[in-house]
């Protein structure tokens, strides 16, 4: 039953994407740099924005004095990698750009300080709609994920209800365009902003 919902709203949410435009230069990231959850993070967890996910890469500018990472999918799961000034990219599985293990520096999730999520849909419980592998649950798993969980998002990706399972991880903040939220646990309150 939840399968079948979670695919129900995977293609509304497709669907709402598919009419929508970027609003100019806006972007979640001004929501986020002057939090303290970004202030504080030693290391970042970007991905690769596809198809009408919100872009990490303005990030990439005020990220100065922190290791920024990206994920590799290997086999069933995510993989890490640091930024280092000799960093490639190649174009992995589903055509998202990823480091090149060739010439990034190998990370482990349990040193991560706070990571981007991306997603399809998110809702003011911590509930996130992911595109159904998996990928995201598993790496941010207790016991190998210490860090913040955000949910990295447009306004028109929250929802007031994501249908979750017991193995789906929530968010601890959503960020959009417009607004930093603190969520889980029914709360619904502005985080403070530096």
């Amino acid at each position: 039953m939840i399968v079948e919902e979670k695919q129900r709203l995977r293609e509304q949410m497709k669907a709402r994407g598919a009419g929508w435009s970027r609003p100019g230069n806006a972007s979640p990231a001004s929501s986020l740099v002057d939090s303290e959850i970004w202030k504080n993070a030693s290391s970042v967890l970007l991905y690769s924005a596809i198809g009408t996910e919100a872009d990490t890469s303005l990030l990439l500018s005020a990220a100065e004095g922190r290791s920024i990472l990206f994920p590799k999918i290997s086999g069933e799961s995510l993989d890490l990698y640091r930024l280092i000034p000799e960093s490639r990219w190649i174009h992995g599985r589903f055509g998202i750009a990823e480091p090149d293990p060739q010439n990034w520096e190998p990370f482990r999730a349990s040193d991560v300080a706070l990571a981007l999520v991306p997603g399809l849909a998110f809702d003011l419980l911590g509930g996130r709609l992911g595109r159904g592998r998996g990928f995201y649950d598993r790496l941010l798993r207790e016991g190998l994920f210490h860090g913040i969980k955000v949910g990295y998002a447009w306004d028109w990706q929250l929802v007031d209800k994501v249908p979750c399972e017991q193995h789906d991880i929530r968010m601890d903040y959503i960020v959009t365009e417009r607004k930093l939220l603190q969520v889980g646990s029914g709360l619904d309150k502005p985080a403070e902003r530096g």
